[in-house]
């Protein structure tokens, strides 16, 4: 079986640094001495209006920017994309190990050059069988769309389903994971996409995404987990 630098505006070339002061220099403000109080007023506003410029503050909807997401209201979430091999990423095995993670020789992996497998050929159940993976990234507090992919690696037995998982999710260790379409292969190179809504929890946030599935294998059942293991914001 897981922004930008802002310039603050040069100094326009029509008004240099000189000893005229700026409202002898811009033609808008060129007012007579005598008409002091409407010069002070112009320059107040000139004042606020390069100030405005210079920070960005007076956009035409009030905002500065879009943001460390670039507009797409993730706020800064960025999606993981994982191939699922043995390595990168920190392995803890239950009842499996190393050797559940086999390549093109046993069965032709979706994503990089491995799958992780397990058979049955027993005419009894193997009971709390899984692994969980480190998948990098840092989770946000955002809703993410999460997908793997799934085969049933040997002939002549039948895949895996949901209901022989009692715990399977990409995310943090907490927070919900609703699974919204989980497909079963119907044999060797049938790979099928499982899909769900993983929410994080607060303690969530900040961690890394992890792959964690534990399950029972029925007797003359098999399982092949594969990436691409995606985790990408709403």
């Amino acid at each position: 079986m897981s922004l930008s630098r802002r310039e603050s505006g040069a100094r326009s070339s029509a008004c240099p640094r000189t000893t005229f002061t700026a409202a002898e220099c811009h033609p808008l403000l060129r007012e007579s001495r005598d008409a002091f109080s409407v010069v002070r007023v112009k320059l107040l506003w000139l004042s606020s209006l390069v100030l405005c410029l210079s920070t960005a503050a007076c956009g035409s909807n009030g905002s500065s920017g879009t943001g460390a997401s670039g507009g797409n209201g993730s706020g800064g979430a960025a999606p993981i994309a994982s191939d699922f091999d043995e390595a990168p990423g920190a392995n803890t095995y239950f009842g499996l190990e190393e050797s559940n993670w086999v390549g093109s020789s046993f069965h032709a992996p979706r994503a990089g050059t491995q799958l992780f497998a397990s058979g049955n050929g027993s005419p009894s159940a193997f009971e709390d069988l899984g692994l969980m993976k480190d998948l990098g990234g840092k989770v946000a507090n955002q809703t993410y769309k999460v997908s793997f992919y799934m085969v049933q690696p040997d002939d002549g037995q039948a895949s895996v389903e949901l209901s022989d998982f009692k715990r399977l999710r990409i995310g943090g260790p907490a927070g919900t994971l609703q699974w919204t379409a989980t497909p079963t292969s119907s044999g060797p190179g049938q790979w099928v996409q499982w899909q769900g809504t993983y929410t994080p929890a607060p303690s969530d946030v900040g961690g890394p995404f992890v792959f964690d599935a534990l399950f029972d294998l029925a007797s003359k059942h098999s399982v092949g987990l594969d990436g691409p293991m995606v985790a990408e914001p709403e």
